[in-house]
């Protein structure tokens, strides 16, 4: 099955056999990542984009060291024409981030013909991902909430800080302003008790007439790919 490796110029000058079985067995651990990230992903609205980035992510990595071999030269130049390359895209969440290196190392590996360590690396990336997934997820649930309200009198902000440290572990200002209208705007970053939820925090602020434009968002949500 392994005929077209036995040649020692491969590393040099691969053969079309070799490169095509390369980039496959590429696809086909890159995509095992991928899936593995689809269902340990906890967030809401999952993002194909960054699915198909996994994937393909690996495919050109492994085409690239393929490319530049054992040549010195070829990896200077290719580390300058990747150089121009500017990438904007904000990766907030570190898992996410650890996923796009391993579908990059899978291209590595595929690409200087390591496909023992492809293989073994992939299934054991994907099986402790997916038990940290389920036996970690539950230690680690985020309570932590963004509060943003409006007040007209300053004053009253004795009694909402009240009000908030009855129902939260910890509160802490963030940021505070003054608009036109003299309304002024407070934000808060609180970590709720156990026994409370965020509707119920949500509708007793609501409830204070005092109280303008009350806004509570997960910090899970403001997370984006």
């Amino acid at each position: 099955m392994f005929d077209f490796f036995s040649d020692g110029s491969y590393y040099e000058f691969p053969s079309i056999e070799a490169t095509i079985f390369a980039l496959l067995l590429a696809f086909v651990l890159s995509t095992i990542v991928a899936f593995t990230h689809k269902q340990t992903y906890k967030g809401v609205g999952y993002s194909w984009q960054f699915f198909q980035a996994l994937v393909l992510a690996s495919i050109v990595s492994a085409m690239i060291m393929m490319a530049i071999g054992d040549s010195l030269a070829r990896g200077l130049g290719m580390l300058g024409a990747l150089a121009i390359i500017r990438f904007r895209t904000l990766l907030r969440d570190p898992r996410n981030i650890i996923f796009i290196f391993a579908a990059l190392s899978i291209g590595i590996a595929t690409g200087v013909y390591g496909f023992a360590i492809a293989i073994s690396g992939t299934l054991i990336f994907c099986s402790i991902a997916v038990v940290l997934s389920i036996y970690a997820s539950p230690m680690g649930t985020s309570r932590e909430n963004i509060l943003v309200f409006g007040l007209e009198n300053e004053d009253d902000l004795a009694e909402i800080d009240r009000l908030i440290k009855e129902n939260t572990v910890k509160h802490k200002l963030v940021s505070v302003s003054h608009n036109k209208q003299g309304a002024y705007r407070y934000e808060f970053l609180i970590r709720l008790k156990e026994d409370v939820d965020q509707t119920r925090l949500f509708h007793l602020l609501d409830s204070k007439e005092l109280l303008l434009n009350v806004r509570i968002t997960n910090q899970e949500d403001l997370e984006t790919l």
